[in-house]
């Protein structure tokens, strides 16, 4: 799941419009429009809304956006080399 589809399902679950969420995180609706149909990249500086609009800890919200942007994400591993 994309964070776009992320943010309209909870969006719908709790019965806002798109114009609603936008007043809620002050941007325009149209831009609600284009993160949730994947038309736009995800704004880092209102990420902190859209956590708490969505309920989620902050930390598992960083980690949809990188599956967002890296789909393999869970194939990615972190190498320490040794000194």
């Amino acid at each position: 799941m994309t964070i776009g589809e992320l943010i309209r399902r909870n969006r719908e679950e709790l019965g806002f419009s798109q114009a609603e969420l936008a007043r809620m995180i002050k941007c325009r609706p149209n831009f609600i429009s284009m993160i949730e149909n994947g038309h736009a990249r995800f704004p880092r500086r209102r990420w902190l809304a859209f956590v708490e609009f969505l309920g989620l800890d902050h930390l598992e919200f960083l980690e949809m956006i990188l599956e967002d942007l890296l789909p393999d994400f869970e194939d990615y591993r972190v190498i320490k080399r040794r000194r």
